[in-house]
Order: structure tokens, then sequence, then C-alpha cells
């Protein structure tokens, strides 16, 4: 039986999970199970051939203070210490041990347990426990660095930790504490924020909002508040933990920043633009064609990608895509002109103008583009076009020059008249083409166009082939939107011909002007030969009758009217009358007719 119970001991000696062993006071070692020489890392046998001081590390006052106490006591631990393992590295052990009396010697009966694992569990938790200190102190330092003021307070939600708001507000602890606080918020916040507190202390729930702040200056600013609950791990709130973060001047940018997207809004609207956006390869964002969607009439799945030049007109469509291509590939300005159709299926011209919006590294993040219709210039370009092209075939030279005198218009009838073409005279000055003589000073004329607004008068031209011409030159001032002389229209007529014409006929008036003088003075002399001659007839003592070939009177003298006592109004009677009154007066008298003639 006692041999059975030998063996029983023995075998629990030696499957025990525990280092046991059996020493000297020397440190020879008598007996070990195998979890002691594992801890070594060594066999049984190896173990057993090494000393107590082979296996300890070099540390005599802590072995002789230990061997002390075993004489004393009778026993000693648990103590931690270490072993040296074979390899050499130490095994951190706790051991164990008494005096026992075998055989009448004195032997140190110990056991020893591997606490490497707890060793090192103690010390990877020593080293969380040191990160932690770390971040919490990172973590302190990170949201000081951040926000203005760190707040406290009890699970029911009166705050108790206020250190950073008494600093900013002014207020006391006493006025602080107990909800007082919210007597630093702004008036017209403090109902939603007292409501919207209740709700997540009621609700162990994030705490978040906004509101404005009074500092000690008494004045207001913005703070985003955020709180939190801290949770105990039977899910109950040990404190809540809150910051305050200034975000005055942020709210005020975005307050600029809406301001400014509304004068943008409205800017848009007031010039009919289009705003639109694309990706950087130049796809169409639909989110970002909102206009053009209100505008063209596209649903946001039409205008996606490349969807939106469809409403683009088919003749234009191949130029668009060409100049849209090259500016995405350049990342270039994108400018260019085209018809695009409206909800109501009409086409209206637009100028397009679009940019890259470029990230800090160059790269391109996106195009934002403006379309602005330009319709009705274009109607207007086309009309004016087409009076220009009416002027350029007038027969008259018509010239625009600015208040330099350079050449910006100059049509046929100039190219004709003058000999020089328009690519010749363009944008040059005019005193180099054309030589002038005005009838007076020039000045007087320039300060007569600018009092009254134009001038007209004959001006001698030289043209390029050195002929002299005169002109009919009608001067008109332009002015700008200012109301400044901008230009000057000159129109003249090549009146050159005319004005040989004029000489011309100026010489041959001239000419029968001396011919009728010759003449007249002619006439008066035989005029004054007739009175000569009349007179003398009209003396005559004898009675004169002259009549022409058709027996109409012509002349008589008073003594042919006294000779038949006839008076002159009867003679002056029409020829058969005054012949009839004439036979008459003959025929009843006894006085002889006179039978000369004249």
């Amino acid at each position: 039986m006692f041999k059975q119970l030998d063996d029983y001991n023995s075998q629990l000696f030696e499957q025990c999970p525990v280092g046991l062993v059996l020493c000297r006071t020397d440190g020879t070692l008598t007996n070990i199970n195998l979890a002691y020489a594992a801890i070594l890392g060594r066999t049984v046998p190896e173990t057993l051939n090494l000393n107590y001081w082979q296996i300890t590390p070099e540390n005599y006052a802590a072995e002789q203070a230990l061997l002390e106490n075993l004489e004393l006591t009778g026993r000693y631990g648990p103590e931690e210490k270490e072993y040296i393992h074979k390899d050499g590295h130490l095994v951190p052990v706790r051991v164990s041990g008494l005096i026992i009396d075998k055989d009448g010697e004195r032997l140190i009966w110990s056991t020893v347990e591997d606490i490497s694992d707890i060793r090192r569990a103690q010390q990877e938790r020593q080293h969380s426990e040191k990160i932690l200190k770390r971040s919490e102190a990172r973590y302190r330092s990170l949201v000081k660095t951040n926000t203005q003021i760190i707040w406290v307070s009890t699970p029911e939600g009166n705050c108790f930790e206020l250190k950073d708001w008494i600093a900013y507000t002014g207020q006391s602890l006493a006025e602080a504490e107990n909800g007082g606080w919210i007597d630093a918020v702004h008036p017209d916040d403090r109902p939603y924020t007292g409501e919207a507190w209740g709700v997540a202390v009621a609700n162990l729930s994030m705490y978040q909002i906004e509101y404005r702040i009074r500092g000690q200056d008494g004045n207001y600013r913005y703070f985003w508040v955020w709180g939190a609950p801290v949770i105990e791990d039977d899910g109950s709130v040990r404190e809540w933990i809150g910051t305050c973060t200034d975000i005055h001047d942020r709210k005020l940018a975005e307050a600029e920043n809406q301001r400014l997207k509304e004068r943008y809004r409205s800017l848009v609207t007031a010039t009919s633009q289009i705003v639109w956006g694309a990706t950087a390869e130049g796809l169409g964002i639909s989110s970002e064609m909102l206009t053009w969607i209100a505008y063209t009439g596209q649903s946001e799945a039409e205008v996606e990608g490349w969807g939106w030049i469809d409403s683009i007109h088919p003749d234009d469509r191949a130029r668009s895509t060409e100049v849209w291509n090259a500016a995405v590939a350049n990342q270039g300005i994108y400018q260019t002109e085209y018809r695009l159709r409206g909800k109501d299926g009409r086409y209206r011209y637009f100028s397009v103008c679009g940019a890259p919006v470029l990230e800090e590294d160059g790269s391109v993040r996106e195009w934002i583009s403006t379309c602005t219709d330009i319709h009705d210039r274009k109607q207007a370009e086309a009309e004016n076009q087409r009076l220009l092209d009416m002027l350029n075939h007038s027969s008259d030279a018509i010239i625009v020059r600015d208040m330099s005198d350079k050449i910006s218009h100059w049509n046929q009838g100039a190219e004709r008249l003058y000999g020089w073409t328009r690519e010749e005279v363009k944008d040059q000055c005019i005193h180099a083409f054309i030589k002038k003589t005005f009838p007076k000073p020039k000045e007087e004329i320039i300060a007569e166009l600018l009092q009254q607004g134009n001038w007209e008068g004959e001006v001698q031209h030289l043209t390029h082939h050195g002929n002299l011409i005169i002109v009919q030159s009608r001067w008109t001032l332009q002015r700008d939107i200012d109301h400044q002389p901008c230009a000057v229209l000159e129109i003249n007529t090549d009146i050159t011909a005319r004005k040989q014409a004029e000489i011309s006929l100026r010489q041959l008036n001239q000419e029968l002007e001396d011919r009728v003088i010759e003449r007249t003075a002619a006439l008066q002399n035989t005029l004054a030969e007739a009175q000569g001659l009349n007179a003398i007839l009209d003396n005559l003592a004898d009675g004169l009758l002259v009549a022409d070939t058709a027996g109409q009177i012509t002349h008589f003298n008073p003594a042919f009217l006294a000779m038949y006592e006839l008076t002159a109004t009867v003679l002056i009677l029409p020829t058969a009358i005054s012949r009839g009154i004439l036979e008459e007066s003959t025929n009843g008298s006894s006085k002889a007719l006179s039978n000369r003639r004249y």
C-alpha cells in the first residue's frame, strides 16, 4: 500500500504543471520534475547537473536576504524572481518554498511557476496604459487647440466642470452651474438649445447644435456645440463631456458665400445666362446643368455625358465639338458661338465661355461654363452688315475715321474714286493717302463739326493717280455711349465734271451776255435813227400815211389827221374798219389825197 502511495505521489510529482524542486542549502539540486526543467529549457538530467546558483542571476544581496528569511521562518515566498534559460534569456518565475527534514538532512522544497505570460500581459497592459495616457494627452491637447470651451456635466445634465465656460463668458461659477450657463446663450437661441439638451440627456444620444454665446466683451459669436455621454460597463452614464468650438468666422464666411451665390444667380438671370458644369474629361454633369435643362427642356438623363450637344443646331455641332475637345485637351479657355434650341423649338445664338477649375497640383477638377444669349446682337450685326454692304456698293466714297483720322471703313466707291484698296488704307491715317484743300481753315471746320455735329462743303482732293478732283464732302460726327466724339462719317461725291460744266456754262453765258449787249447797242442806234426820222415826218406840212402790203396802217403824221379831220383812235382800229372810215372820209372831201406812199 505504501509502495502504491509512493508510486502515486511520484506520478503527481512528475506530471505536476508547476515546477517542483528539492535542493540542499548549498544549492545542489537533488530532485526536479519535468515542469521545472521545461522552465529552464532543459531536460531533467541536464538540470540536475547544474547548481542552483548557475540558474540564478547574480543578485547575491536578494538571495542572501531570502535565505536569512528562510532560516528564521522556515519558508519563503511567494516571491518573483528570474531564472536563466538555456538560451540565455531570463524567465520570470514566482517561487515559494519551505525547509523540510529528510533522513536527518535539511532540504529546501520549492514550487516554481512560470509567469512569462502574466509578465508579458502586465507589460502589454502597462504599454497600453502608456499609449492610452499619451493618446489622452494628445486628445486633450487637440481638443484644447481646436475648441475654446470644454465642459463636463452629471448624468442628469447639470454642468459642474465649467472652467473654460466661465473664462470665456465671464459668468461666475454660481451663475453658470445648475443650468445658469444658458443665460450666456443668445436669447433667440435659448429655447431650442435647452430643448435639444433635454432630449439628448433623456435619450442618451449625441448632443449636436449651434448657438451664439456671449463673451466677456458682450459680443455674441456662433459656436458649434458637441456633447456625448460617457457610458459605464453596465450601460449607465457616468458623466457627459462636451466642447464648444468657435465657428463665427465660418458662419460669416458662409453667409457671405450665400450672398455671393444669390448675387451670382441674380447676375446669371439678369444676363440671360445658362450655367453648366462638366467633368475634367469634358462630360456633362446633369446636376450642374439645371439652367441648361430649364432652357432646353432636356431631362437630366438626356444632358448627361455628351447628351447636351443634341440641343445645339446641327450645323454648329461639329465645330462646337472640335473647339470643346481642343479646350479640354489643352486645359485652355473655351470660347465659341452656337445656336441653341429652346424648349419652344426655336434656335437662338449664344456666346459660350468655359474655364477649367484647377486643383493645387495644376490638374483639372471640373469645368464651369456660361452661355449668354446674343441672338438680338447677332441680328443687329447682320442688319448692320446688310447696311454696310449697301454702303459698300454706293457710287459715293464713304469713309469712316476715328478722331485721330485713322480709317476704319473704306467702301468700294472710295476705292474707285481715290485708287487705293480697303486693305491698303485700313487703320492708316487718311492724310497719308488724300491731300485735301479746304474752302476755309480746317480748324474752323472741326470746330463747326464738334458744335453742330455735321459739316458740308466743296473740297479739292488729290487721288492716288495724281488727279485733282472736286468733291462735295459731307461730314457727320459719331458719338459713343458717353456722348464723346468717337468717329466721323465722311461721304464724298465727285462733282468735278459738274464743276467743269458749270465753268463752261458760265463762259457761254458770258459770251451770250456780250453779244446781247452788242446787239442792244446796235438796236438802240437804229431806234435813235428811226426816232429822228419820225420827228421829221411828224413835222411835214404834207399829210403822210404809211401802210404795209396787207393794208395795215403803220404810221401817220398829224398833217394827215388834220387833212381828213380824223383822230388817231380811228386809224389804230382794225384794218377793215379803219379802211372803211378812211374811204368814206376821202370820198366826201374835196381835198386831194397825196399819192405818196412809204
